[in-house]
């Protein structure tokens, strides 16, 4: 099977695409609507990954870890939809902030230091560290297209951790997959840009 923190990545892909569906007026979220908006690159990326960097030994991760339909409608209670425009920069680099975004549609670019590094589609979640510390955003993400977002912000996240702390451990622990994730990935792109330069000396 899969690795774990691969697991949630994509088990959390599932839970942002059933709030896409809800944020839409869907009644039903049927595992086919769920599978429409999954994104086919996560897996490109994920065996990518997997060929690259030797991966850490992982707890296993039990039905008791996964967010339910239930706990997912306690999430869209704390959250707001935000619409983006294309070319609209919806966080900058250097800059506070205190919001989770969770793309429902569209497409963003990230950039640091000006040059792209990364492109988010529906499925996908950025600025979640600014749920727990106060630091200045370490990229820039702007919209490739017209899109929509949920929105959470830190004393909203804050405050349905105190209603809901098991519903809160579920969700930091999905935070602290995809950025375990995104560090193998960031460690890949690192050894590739040595090796590369090593094979040119």
């Amino acid at each position: 099977g899969l690795p774990v923190r691969h697991q949630a990545v994509d088990h959390q892909r599932h839970v942002v695409a059933a709030a896409a569906v809800a944020a839409r007026g869907g009644a039903e979220l049927s595992t086919h609507a769920l599978d429409d908006v999954a994104i086919d690159r996560v897996a490109e990326r994920r065996e990518r990954v997997r060929a690259r960097v030797p991966l850490r030994r992982d707890v296993g991760m039990t039905r008791r870890a996964r967010i339910d339909i239930g706990e997912l409608c306690k999430v869209l209670n704390v959250v707001r939809a935000q619409q983006c425009e294309k070319g609209e920069v919806i966080m900058r680099e250097g800059e506070a902030g205190d919001s989770l975004y969770a793309i429902l549609e569209g497409k963003f670019v990230v950039t640091r230091g000006g040059q792209p590094i990364s492109w988010l589609q529906a499925g996908t979640h950025f600025g979640e560290m600014a749920l727990f510390n106060n630091r200045p955003r370490s990229a820039t993400i702007e919209a490739l297209e017209r899109s929509r977002v949920l929105v959470m912000e830190r004393s909203r996240f804050n405050e349905l951790v105190r209603k809901e702390p098991q519903l809160g451990v579920k969700l930091m622990w999905a935070f602290a997959q995809v950025l375990s994730l995104r560090l193998d990935e960031t460690s890949v792109q690192l050894y590739g840009s040595v090796t590369a330069e090593r094979d040119t000396e």
